[in-house]
């Protein structure tokens, strides 16, 4: 992300029009995305009724500063001030901002996408820098590092989803430390010009599938998106030119969850998994998507009660089951909760304890269904406050199980990390 969009950044400049300066304007960054002011002479009387219909401005805005350029996104008014003096400003709200915008180009539809996501380089296993300790003597240690991008990891999907690194590193010592920062980008690209939410969804997939990894909330950044008609210079071969994007609204977002702690460790590793598996479950994740959204939705919503956690994992799990029957329907009438209950725990052989709490697996589900029951409907009894917690955490490893499995890992592994982790 470019240090001139961020939050805190004011910037002055003019908002383009048909390739002249238009009105003066400015920029602020902050952590929805741009806010934007322009000043106007306009009569109190004109600026009540620009209010009354100036009300759904969306189109692309290109602004220009001494910095350069910005083209600004999935804008909307926030209406216009009023003076007795003639003096106005109109204010509106941008979710969206790029680095570029001299070729005016509408950024709506695009041809590649990259971010970054908490999580991933320790589950691919991924680094551009590895550091060894070597002795030429006992008093001479001496330490080797070596930076160097690797080859690109193709994990599949409609618009071939791959993994790339990158390092950079600065000659120079800060407060005499040297420094090599290191970082694995999720990357997609299509031939054609696809809509920006189709490149958005498939990173999301990556989000989802780190935050299920680890069980803990994994966030996601936006870093840049590529147009291959907007590039400032002819480019040769495949290299394309990326402009830096600021989308703080990029991806699952809350507030109060923190970052993945270093010590965090993955259910499982990618090179673990079936890369064919992986491949077919990108392909499919229109299928497995509601699931798996209501089931990370859970993760970055800590602060709930625990009996709303138990009903939204309870449906998860019931969106689950009925994507398992639904692909193999076995009548026209979809089966009760517990008959999809049963279709998840059947593909999850494991007997381990964070699954099932030392039960059998029918006599888990007979104890999960009647805490959900009692949580969502108010003729039922309420279950306590331990027996939900634990329904909330082994349902929802039970989720991560079965993506494990559905990604070819073996069950030896995951019985060995439950009990680790």
């Amino acid at each position: 992300m470019s240090s001139k969009m961020e939050p805190g950044v004011v910037r002055l400049g003019h908002v383009i029009t048909e390739e002249e300066p238009g009105d003066v304007a400015l920029v602020e960054f902050d952590g929805k995305g741009a806010s934007v002011r322009c000043p106007q002479l306009m009569s109190f009387s004109e600026a009540l009724e620009a209010n009354a219909f100036d009300t759904n401005p969306t189109a692309t805005v290109i602004f220009r500063d001494a910095e350069g350029y910005l083209t600004l996104l999935d804008g909307r008014s926030l209406g216009s001030t009023a003076s007795s003096l003639g003096e106005s400003e109109q204010r509106f709200r941008f979710w969206k901002a790029l680095a570029t915008g001299a070729n005016g180009v509408d950024y709506d539809n695009i041809n590649g996408m990259r971010s970054d996501v908490e999580g991933l380089a320790e589950w691919a296993k991924m680094s551009p820098v590895t550091s060894s300790l070597m002795y030429e003597d006992r008093a001479r240690p001496r330490i080797n590092i070596v930076a160097q991008n690797l080859e690109a990891k193709i994990l599949g999907g409609p618009l071939c989803l791959a993994l790339t690194t990158e390092f950079s590193h600065n000659p120079q010592p800060v407060d005499g430390v040297y420094s090599i920062r290191s970082e694995l980008s999720v990357n997609t690209r299509s031939e054609s010009l696809v809509a920006w939410a189709e490149h958005a969804t498939a990173h999301r997939m990556i989000q989802d599938l780190m935050v299920l990894v680890y069980g803990r909330p994994c966030h996601a950044r936006l870093n840049s998106v590529m147009r291959e008609d907007d590039q400032p210079f002819l480019q040769s071969g495949d290299r394309c030119y990326w402009v830096s994007a600021y989308v703080p609204s990029f991806g699952r977002q809350y507030g109060l969850t923190p970052a993945l702690p270093d010590s965090a460790k993955p259910l499982f590793y990618l090179d673990e998994a079936n890369t064919e598996s992986v491949s077919a479950w990108l392909d499919e994740f229109t299928l497995w998507s509601r699931p798996t959204w209501i089931a990370v939705s859970h993760v970055f919503q800590p602060d709930l009660s625990v009996e709303v956690q138990l009903i939204q994992v309870s449906v998860a799990l019931e969106a689950l089951g009925y994507a398992i029957w639904a692909q193999k329907p076995t009548s026209s009438r979809t089966p009760p909760f517990d008959g999809l209950l049963r279709r998840v725990t059947a593909l999850v052989p494991l007997k381990h304890a964070r699954i099932y709490g030392g039960l059998s697996e029918r006599s888990w589900r007979v104890r999960f269904v009647d805490a959900y029951m009692g949580a969502k409907h108010a003729d039922k009894p309420l279950p306590d406050a331990e027996t939900a917690y634990q329904c909330v955490q082994q349902g929802l490893t039970l989720i991560r199980c079965w993506l494990a499995l559905k990604l070819g890992v073996a069950p030896e592994i995951l019985e060995e990390r439950l009990s680790r982790n």
